[in-house]
């Protein structure tokens, strides 16, 4: 890794972020599947922050999502 860069070379770096919302159902998710994998069957419903004004038994599954990304150009020294 830092033995394959050299002088001149640009490196990209970039960060991704979810809203702490969206952190929190992913959280849920896995704590309710049985193994904790994402692609596991949940064995019970888990809402998301999606609210129904009209009616808010009526919820939907889901949640929306805020991210953002961070990026930077460094060339190497």
């Amino acid at each position: 890794m830092n033995e394959d860069l050299v002088k001149g070379d640009i490196v990209f770096i970039r960060r991704y972020g979810v809203s702490g919302t969206y952190n929190d159902y992913m959280f849920r998710l896995l704590e309710a599947a049985t193994d904790g994998e994402p692609l596991d069957a949940i064995p019970g419903v888990v809402s998301g922050n999606i609210v129904n004004q009209t009616n808010p038994e009526n919820y939907a599954l889901g949640c929306v999502r805020l991210s953002e990304v961070s990026s930077a150009k460094y060339m190497v020294q």
